[in-house]
């Protein structure tokens, strides 16, 4: 019975394996998807990545929001000011100008 623990430790290692195959990598947000989070969830995604200096990520998060809710000013918003600080600025103008026809708040679509 010497390599008695062989078949315990074949076990382990193929659950591990299984464990490890289970973890998706497309979200690293601990595994949530975009069908767990709302708009305003990604939204909130995008303004941390746009505080943390993470434009492309911030940009990803808002794009994904305005899929889910086209209306929402919030992620529209901060569509605008990433793009403005990523320095896309026509596309930065479109932004806000689609804040005030959608009846927007003037002063911060203004702002930007």
């Amino acid at each position: 019975m010497r390599y008695g623990f062989l078949p315990g430790a074949v076990v382990v290692l193929l659950s591990l394996g299984l464990l490890l195959a289970g973890c998706s990598d497309d979200e690293e947000n601990g595994g949530i998807t975009d069908s767990t989070l709302t708009a305003e969830e990604l939204s909130d995604l995008g303004w941390d990545a746009f505080r943390d200096g993470n434009y492309p990520d911030a940009l990803d998060y808002f794009d994904r929001a305005l899929e889910k809710d086209a209306g929402l000013q919030d992620a529209r918003f901060g569509l605008g000011w990433t793009l403005v600080r990523s320095g896309s600025y026509t596309e930065a103008i479109a932004a806000f100008d689609a804040v005030l026809a959608a009846g927007g708040d003037a002063a911060d679509a203004h702002a930007g």
